[in-house]
C-alpha cells in the first residue's frame, strides 16, 4: 500500500458483525456520532480499570454502528482507530488472531497509521508470523517518525523489531516457518523459475496492490531456496532474488527496506552485474533517506585509470557528486539473471503503548 490515505475497498471491510444482531444488547448506545464517543470514553476507563473485556464490548458496540451504516459518515481514520484501539485489548487478552484483524483493517482505512502496523506485527509475533512481523515494525517504526512524531511508540516498534530479529535468528538462517502458506510452489527449480515469472508479472503492473503479491513470491522463493527445500540452487540465485525484492520496495518507496535488500544482497556475493544494480537502487535508497555521502560512496562508477595504472573514480580523481541521480532498475532484467543461474529442470506434468485518548 502506498504511504498515504486510500479509500478502503468493500471486500476488505466486510466483517460478519456488521450484518449479524446488535451484540451487546444490554449497552444502550445513541445512534450517532455522539454515542460513539460516548463509548469510547467509557472504553477508555475501563481500559484504566484493566477491565479489558468490557473494554473490547464497548469498543465493538462503536464498531457496529459504523459497520453496518447505523451511523454514517465517519471519516476513515476515525474507524481505523476504533479498530485500532480494539485489537490492542485483543493483545492483552493474548487473542492474536483478532489482534491481527483488527489491525489489517485499520491499516486498510488509514495507510499511515503506524499504531495499527506496530500492533499487527506485535500480533503477528504472537501468532510467530515472524518474517511478516519483523516487515510490519519496521514499517510501523517509519510511519510513526515520519507521519505522527511518536517517539516513545517509535521505539517500542523498534524495539519489537529487535526481539523480533533475536526470535529469527535463533531459529536458524533460515526462518522455520513457511511464509505465505496459500502460495504453493513447487519444490523444484522449475518451480522456482515459474513462481519468479508470477511475481515478475506482478511487479510490471506497478498496481501497489500487485507489487505487495510480488513481494510475497519473492519471498516464498527465498524461503524454499534458503531452507534447502530445493535442492542444487547455485549461490548466485540468493542475492538476485534479494535484489528483485528491492526493486519492488523501490516501486512502493519503501527506501528502508531496499536499504535492507540491497544490504543482504550484497552479503551474498552477488555478479558484478547485479552489483551494478544493487549499487543504483541503494545509491537512491540514500538518496531518499537523507544520507547523501552514502548514496555517493554507492553510486557505481566506470572505472578509469590514471597514469600509474591505479583505478580512479571519475575522469578527474575526484569522488561522485553527492547530487549523483542513480538509474531506475529494471525488475525484468535483473531477473534473467536468476533464469541463467537458475536453469530449468525437466519435470513430469510483548503489548504496545496505550493509544491516545
Amino acid at each position: 500500500l502506498p504511504e498515504q490515505r486510500q479509500r478502503p475497498r468493500a471486500a476488505d471491510l466486510a466483517i460478519p458483525e456488521a450484518f449479524g444482531e446488535e451484540p451487546f444488547p444490554q449497552l444502550r448506545l445513541e445512534h450517532s456520532i455522539a454515542g460513539i464517543e460516548h463509548a469510547k470514553r467509557e472504553a477508555n476507563k475501563l481500559c484504566e480499570q484493566e477491565r479489558v473485556k468490557e473494554c473490547v464490548e464497548w469498543l465493538s458496540k462503536a464498531l457496529w454502528l459504523v459497520d453496518s451504516k447505523r451511523v454514517a459518515d465517519v471519516p476513515s481514520h476515525e474507524h481505523s482507530k476504533l479498530l485500532s484501539k480494539r485489537a490492542l485489548q485483543h493483545i492483552n487478552l493474548q487473542r492474536w488472531a483478532e489482534a491481527e484483524a483488527d489491525s489489517t483493517r485499520a491499516f486498510v482505512l488509514d495507510a499511515t497509521s503506524g499504531r495499527a502496523l506496530h500492533r499487527r506485527a506485535f500480533a503477528r509475533f504472537g501468532l510467530d508470523k515472524l518474517e511478516a512481523a519483523r516487515e510490519d515494525a519496521e514499517r510501523a517504526e517509519r510511519l510513526l517518525r515520519e507521519f505522527h512524531d511518536d517517539v516513545i511508540e517509535a521505539d517500542a516498534a523498534a524495539q519489537l523489531r529487535k526481539e523480533i530479529a533475536k526470535a529469527i535468528a535463533s531459529q536458524g538462517a533460515a526462518v522455520a516457518e513457511e511464509p505465505y502458506p496459500e502460495i504453493k510452489i513447487d519444490h523444484t527449480k522449475a518451480g522456482l523459475v515459474e513462481a519468479k515469472r508470477k511475481a515478475v508479472e506482478l511487479y510490471k503492473t506497478e498496481v501497489p496492490e500487485h507489487l505487495e503479491e510480488s513481494l510475497k513470491w519473492f519471498t516464498k522463493c527465498l524461503w524454499l531456496a534458503e531452507a534447502g527445500k530445493v535442492r542444487g540452487v547455485p549461490s548466485g540465485y540468493l542475492p538476485v532474488m534479494h535484489l528483485n525484492r528491492a526493486c519492488a520496495f523501490s516501486k512502493l518507496q519503501r527506501w528502508d527496506e531496499v536499504e535492507r535488500e540491497c544490504g543482504r544482497a550484497l552479503e551474498l556475493g552477488p555478479s558484478s552485474e547485479a552489483r551494478v544494480k544493487l549499487g543504483h537502487l541503494l545509491s537512491k535508497a540514500h538518496l531518499k533517506l537523507g544520507k547523501p555521502l552514502a548514496a555517493r560512496d554507492d553510486a557505481p562508477e566506470p572505472p578509469c585509470e590514471d597514469f600509474g595504472g591505479r583505478l580512479r573514480r571519475g575522469h578527474d580523481g575526484a569522488e561522485a557528486k553527492e547530487d549523483a541521480k542513480p538509474v531506475d532498475v529494471d525488475i525484468a532484467k535483473s531477473t534473467a539473471l536468476a533464469s541463467r543461474a537458475l536453469p530449468q529442470e525437466r519435470v513430469q506434468p510483548t503489548a504496545p503503548a496505550e493509544p491516545q485518548r
